[in-house]
């Protein structure tokens, strides 16, 4: 992603680009993620709740 931009470039349109992608229907069915939601999103919240789940 990086292609001669300065870090912080890179990051907002890596950023960018993760939120404009959504969860699909196979996607929520393998991880539980509700279909539609920014791929991001989804993947950053289901990263967190499996991280707590094995801190417990």
């Amino acid at each position: 992603m990086l292609r001669g931009q300065k870090i912080q470039q890179a990051i907002d349109a890596a950023v960018t680009r993760w939120m404009g992608w959504t969860i699909g229907r196979q996607t929520s069915k393998d991880y539980g993620i509700p279909k539609g939601l920014p791929y991001l999103t989804g993947f950053v919240t289901h990263c967190e709740i499996v991280e707590a789940s094995l801190a417990a």
